[in-house]
Formats: structure tokens, sequence, C-alpha cells
């Protein structure tokens, strides 16, 4: 939720609870007002019908609405009291409210109570006034309230979306100086220090990490191929059967380790992004590619390839990463396969899939891209550590499923999850 609309869902929860509290406080305080209004009047009127009794000894005739009327002498004091009463009205067939004051008063040693009715305000029609006024200036805070925030989001509020813009599209790998707007808000600029110290702090730290990680790949590469260079001369030379093994061994070795340290330095670039070119690649010709270059092993291990769905797949990426990433896959299905084994591939327009057949029980698929996850003793377990990296840093969703046989999803960014699909394939 964005920070305007949360102060206005806030302002508006406060101002109909607001309206809600002056409207029944205003519709007691009003109905009180006209009673006694009501009173002031109705006192008047009593103390001239009482001085007309006094001077004339008679009791005068007035309207169905006063009344005069004899009475006993009461205990106490003399009391006046006015209150809200209903009576009928039987020409409009409704109840209508009146004002009902009564008072006692002493004229030539008779007591007598002088009842008065006035007619008052009906409440619906009070309710409705009232109801009718703050609706109307419900409406109009309302209105007014949206374009003052529509003019202060344009104003105030322009700054800071565009520093926002800014941040979302930085990259540590550009040159370009990373400077935010000045809002002049206090608050806006002090937050604009604070993520710009922060945003340098990780720009050197990427840059040397990124230093780091390229020498240290580039150092280690070099003894190594010395190393190599040096075993391989040697096995040139005549030697003894137990010397030979042993240089076998350690070429073997130096060899898995050059492989890794260069894996290493595959995942350290596509963690920091340096592969930044992009095209649109077909996967289905790269797998058709890879299969001619890995027939040879694939017929020496007697492993039969089928295709599912033969249909263009495109992916947006640079054409290295496309390349590792399905040669990756392919070895992964075809280094884990069982002998005589089958390995079924699907291409559609949203899905790239590979399937083999290999060991009877599932793979762990909490652990199976984790790197050093070894399913093959062999191998230094960074395969599928890539081909997560280069899915994740793509926005591509990767899926491992087991039936009767492995399989490898990868589905497409347009369709982030597609399960039927999957289901589909794996069950093939």
């Amino acid at each position: 939720m964005k920070f305007l609309t949360k102060i206005n869902r806030n302002f508006f929860f406060l101002f109909t609870f607001m309206l809600l509290i002056i409207s029944v406080a205003g519709y007691f305080i009003l109905n009180a007002m006209f009673l006694e209004e009501a009173r002031e009047g109705l006192a008047r009127q009593s103390a001239m019908i009482q001085d007309e009794i006094q001077k004339t000894g008679e009791l005068p005739q007035y309207d169905p609405l006063t009344q005069i009327t004899l009475i006993a002498p009461p205990k106490g004091k003399l009391q006046s009291s006015i209150h809200k009463i209903n009576l009928p009205n039987k020409k409009e067939d409704e109840v209508e409210p009146y004002a009902e004051y009564n008072r006692q008063v002493l004229i030539r040693g008779n007591y007598y109570n002088i009842r008065l009715l006035q007619k008052m305000i009906e409440s619906d029609d009070l309710v409705a006034s009232i109801g009718g006024a703050l609706f109307l200036l419900l409406v109009l805070s309302f209105m007014v309230s949206y374009f003052v925030n529509k003019r202060m989001n344009q104003t105030i509020w322009k700054k800071f979306e565009e520093n926002l813009h800014l941040i979302e599209h930085y990259n540590f790998q550009t040159k370009e100086p990373f400077a935010l707007r000045q809002t002049g808000i206090d608050e806006f600029d002090r937050l604009n220090a604070i993520v710009f110290k922060m945003t340098q702090k990780l720009h050197d730290d990427y840059q040397s990490l990124k230093e780091f990680t390229e020498n240290a790949s580039h150092e280690l590469q070099t003894p190594l191929s010395i190393a190599l260079f040096n075993l391989e001369e040697l096995l040139q030379q005549p030697l003894s059967e137990e010397t030979f093994k042993k240089v076998v061994t350690s070429m073997n070795a130096l060899k898995r380790l050059s492989n890794l340290n260069q894996n290493l330095l595959l995942l350290a670039k596509i963690e920091n992004r340096q592969f930044t070119q992009k095209e649109k690649i077909n996967a289905r010709e790269i797998l058709e590619h890879k299969l001619a270059e890995l027939k040879p092993l694939l017929d020496f291990k007697k492993i039969d390839v089928q295709w599912e769905h033969r249909n263009d797949c495109f992916i947006n990426m640079h054409p290295f990463l496309a390349d590792i990433l399905i040669n990756n896959l392919l070895t992964n299905a075809m280094n884990h396969n069982t002998p005589k084994g089958m390995i079924s591939l699907s291409t559609t327009t949203d899905t790239i899939q590979l399937c083999n057949t290999g060991l009877p029980e599932p793979l762990n698929a909490t652990k199976i891209f984790n790197r050093f996850e070894k399913g093959n003793p062999h191998s230094h377990g960074l395969g599928l550590a890539i081909v997560k990296q280069i899915c994740d840093t793509h926005h591509l969703t990767i899926e491992y499923t087991f039936s009767d046989k492995h399989c490898f999803s990868i589905i497409l960014p347009e369709h982030p999850t597609n399960k039927t699909a999957n289901q589909t394939f794996s069950n093939h």
C-alpha cells in the first residue's frame, strides 16, 4: 500500500467516525436547544395567563393547546416542568412531536395548573436536515482532500518518486555516478544521503570482490597450467608403472581443480551480472547442437534420446550462458544415467524439460541445486548450481520432479507456474 493511500484511508476512517459522533451529539444538542426555546416561550405565555386571571378572577378561554385546571394544594413548592410528547394527527394519520409545559400557580387563594402545548420540529425532519448537511460537508471534504493530495503527489512527492526510480534501476556495473535529486524536505534529503553512502559502500565492495575473484582465479589458473604442462612432459619420458600411475592421478586431480576454479569464477561472474549482452536464442537449436557434440559419448553408453515435443523455445540471455545452461543439464542427464538408459527431451514455447533414467529413488529437491552437492563422486557438484544461478539471474523457474525418471524443467518468465504441463511431460 502506498504512503498516500494509507494516509487517505486513515483520514477517511477518522473523518467518518468524527461525523458519526458529531451527528449523534448534534441531534441531542439541537433537541435540547429547541426544547429550551419552547420552555422560554411557554413560560412567558404562562405568565401572561396568570396575570389575566389575577386581574379578572376568571379562567379565560383559549385554544385546545392551552388548558387551565383547578388543583388541590400541592405539597411543597410549586412546580413547573417541560418535556416532549407525541400526539396523533388524525388528518394526516401520523404522530407529531409537541413540547408540553406544566406550571402550578397560586391565584387569589386557589391553585391552578397551566398546561400549554407547542408543536416542535419533527425528529425525522431534524435528522434529515442534519444528515443532508453533513453529507454535503463530507462530499465537499473528500473532494478537497482528493485534489489536495493529488496536487501534493505531483509536487512534494514527485522528486521522491524520481529518486525511487533511480534506486530501482541502479546497476553496480555502470560507471555513471549515483546521484539522487534534492527534494527540499529534510527527512527525504537525509534518507537520500544515507542511501547514497550505502550505495557507494556496496559499489566499492562489489568492485573489490569482482577484482579479487578475477585475480584469484587467474593466479590459480597459471600455476595449474604449468603443473599440468610439466606432468604431460613427464609422461613422454620412460617411467615405471607406479610412477606413471601417480603422474596420471596427479594430472586428473589438477584438471578437476582447474575445472573447479573455472566453474567458481563463472558462478561469481553470473552473480555479479557481468554477462550483460542478451540475445533471443532458440533453446531447441542449442539442444540439437549439443546432442550432436555428445553423440559419441551417448552411443558409447548406449543411451537412447527421445524428443517428446520439439517446438521452438526462445530465451533471452547471453549466448555463452545459454550454451552453459543447456550443456550442464544435458551433461547431468548423461553422467547420472544408467547403462542403456534413456534421455527424454521436450521444448515448448514456454518450457524446456530434460528427463533421464537413473537411481530408482528421487533426489533431495531442497539440496540438489546447492553448491558442492554431489550426486556422483566424480563430479565437483557445481553443474546444477550454475544452472540455478543462471535461472535466478534471468528470472527463469527451474523445478525438479520424479516419477519413473528424473526431470528438470525450466519455465520461462512469462509462465512462472505451469505445473500441469510439467506433470504431463514427466509422465512420459
